[in-house]
């Protein structure tokens, strides 16, 4: 009896600190980092006690996708070997330890028994909560930074838009979803707290964020009316669509205004490009051109793990100058920068085998659904990485490398035919 009440104990704890981390990771500054290293230790002791937790660990798909995570680490760990600054690239690499605990979490939702779905109200309380704390710096502080471009428990804008983007996509692809035994059944608290969490998405002020969350969310509106809305359904999602643009637009046409200006001024070369180098695009404009002559100069292994504008100034338009940004804001320029055409080629042969191993075809209603968030996931950061390096900051890092491990469960390892 008393191995009995240990183990429903545990479960209960298991339980708690998941969605904990799915309910506070937003709201509170570095708990994802700590709950996730919990989880992973917990995994850990799990692998070395249970047999079945071994089992999954130590198979073969497991440590297949597995070792793509671990390669995002080792790789710029290895780099730091040539880097023009090792001990900023040795901060770089360690940045991204979150990528080895991927193997760990699995025991944790093994034993859990959680299914993905149950994550669904807490993302919807999370959102409430979001919009009360900006509605209070509002209130208490409005003229704080925090009311300018909200960034929640984190102070950052664009990690919490990032963030945000993959949530709502994930509630909306809830709220269309067909109904099945796993569905939560309250549609109004999912609609009330899906637009709490589209306020709190303007209040980031995120362009990308916003661009990239009617992008993948038209997408999910196609998906489903080919297959699932009635027409009365799809006119009404699209209405949706069409007017969250509309208030897009509104909210920042006086920045969309400035894109073709700058852009446009840097491209004239000479005293026009120097002044604009300190605007948006034209910043963006500069360290892309700097970014691509530096790759021209060092193709094939890079320059090594946390390259930044600064660390190449004799590429810059005024080399005594340089931007100080910490990155180069496109994560594709920037893997080919830190380890060249060569790690990237190896990186995109272990990302297409990752994946070979993840979208395993099912015949399973539930777990096509899964499937979807698995790709809403992927997208939102594939497209965020268009515009940013997306990946060496502790929520972002934390978030994918707990959701996707959490999908792979339920696709590669469990199937709803068996679930508990």
């Amino acid at each position: 009896m008393k191995a009995e009440a240990y183990q429903e104990t545990s479960l209960k704890w298991l339980r708690s600190l998941i969605l904990a981390f799915v309910f506070l990771n937003p709201l509170i500054f570095g708990l994802s980092d700590v709950l996730l290293i919990v989880l992973a230790v917990a995994g850990l002791v799990l692998t070395i006690k249970d047999r079945n937790c071994r089992s999954l660990v130590f198979s073969k798909p497991t440590l297949t996708v597995a070792f793509c995570f671990v390669w995002v680490f080792a790789i710029k760990l290895i780099s730091t070997t040539w880097a023009v600054n090792p001990q900023q690239a040795l901060d770089n690499a360690f940045n991204n330890l979150h990528f080895i605990l991927w193997p760990f979490l699995l025991p944790v939702l093994l034993r859990s028994k959680l299914h993905p779905f149950a994550a669904e109200r807490w993302l919807a309380y999370s959102f409430f909560l979001l919009l009360i704390f900006y509605a209070m710096v509002l209130w208490l502080m409005p003229m704080s930074e925090q009311a300018d471009r909200f960034g929640g428990g984190w102070g950052s804008y664009g990690m919490l838009a990032n963030v945000l983007v993959f949530f709502l996509l994930w509630i909306l692809a809830s709220l269309t979803r067909p109904k099945t035994d796993q569905v939560d059944s309250n549609k109004l608290l999912m609609w009330v707290s899906f637009f709490a969490g589209l306020l709190v998405l303007m209040s980031t002020k995120g362009r990308a964020e916003q661009l990239i969350f009617l992008v993948v969310g038209l997408g999910i509106i196609l998906w489903r009316a080919r297959m699932l809305l009635t027409l009365k359904q799809s006119v009404f999602a699209f209405i949706l669509f069409f007017f969250g643009l509309s208030v897009i637009y509104q909210m920042n046409g006086d920045r969309l205004a400035e894109i073709l200006p700058e852009v446009s001024s840097y491209m004239q070369g000479g005293d026009s490009r120097i002044s604009s180098i300190n605007t948006s695009m034209g910043g963006r404009m500069e360290i892309y051109r700097v970014a691509i002559e530096a790759i021209a100069d060092k193709p094939f292994i890079g320059w090594g793990a946390g390259l930044r504008p600064a660390d190449v100034p004799q590429y810059a338009t005024d080399p005594l100058n340089p931007l100080h940004y910490k990155n180069f804001h496109n994560l594709y320029l920037q893997i080919i920068l830190e380890i060249g055409f060569l790690g990237a080629c190896v990186g995109l042969f272990f990302i297409g085998w990752a994946a070979y191993q993840i979208f395993q075809s099912s015949d399973n209603a539930v777990d096509s659904e899964i499937v979807l968030l698995l790709v809403i996931l992927v997208s939102v950061f594939a497209l965020k990485s268009l515009l940013n390096a997306t990946f060496g900051y502790p929520l972002p890092n934390g978030i994918f490398v707990f959701f996707s491990s959490w999908f792979w469960l339920y696709l590669g390892y469990l199937r709803s035919d068996s679930q508990a």
